[in-house]
Order: C-alpha cells, then structure tokens, then sequence
C-alpha cells in the first residue's frame, strides 16, 4: 500500500500515514519495499518468492520486470550508477 502523509488541522499536528493506493500482486507477507528517485516506481520483497516492480503513478506491476527467486526475500535496494540501475536481494538463509 502506498501512503501519503497527511497533517491534522488541529493545534496539536498530529501526523499520520493515509494511503493513496492498494497495490495487489504479492501472496504473502511483504518484507521490504524501496523507492526509486522521484517515486515514480517502487520495488517490493515478499515471502512468496518474488521481487516486484511497480509503476507508482498508475498503480500497476511492472510484469516483465518480477524476478523468482529459489528463498524468500527479506530487503530490497537498488542503486545507480549514471544511467544503470542495479537492483540488490537479500535472500533468507531457509
């Protein structure tokens, strides 16, 4: 789920998290998301094997970009160099 943070209007500013989206795909419990710069895509970890790629502004997996993995994926980064993005799993040792 994608969040937006929103502030309370009264005097004490209270902050909270109110989702702007539901992204569905994964079918179990989720361990890790990272954005990329700009927000425009996300990429998220699960239990159920799998490393997604998600379009932000649609709302939408990005299919041809979902990675399988042989363990369950417990944190996910990418990093860029120029014009290359690498993406970084972090695999259960089960």
């Amino acid at each position: 789920m994608a969040s937006t943070l929103t502030q309370s209007t009264t005097a004490n500013t209270t902050m909270f998290l109110a989702p702007a989206m539901t992204l569905r795909g994964h079918e179990d419990q989720i361990r890790s998301i990272s954005y990329f710069p700009k927000g425009k895509r996300m990429i998220s970890g699960s239990d159920d094997l799998t490393a997604r790629q998600w379009d932000m502004q649609v709302g939408k997996e990005i299919p041809k970009l979902r990675d399988v993995c042989k363990r369950q994926i417990r944190a996910v980064h990418q990093a860029f160099d120029q014009s290359i993005t690498r993406l970084y799993l972090t695999l259960s040792d089960i």
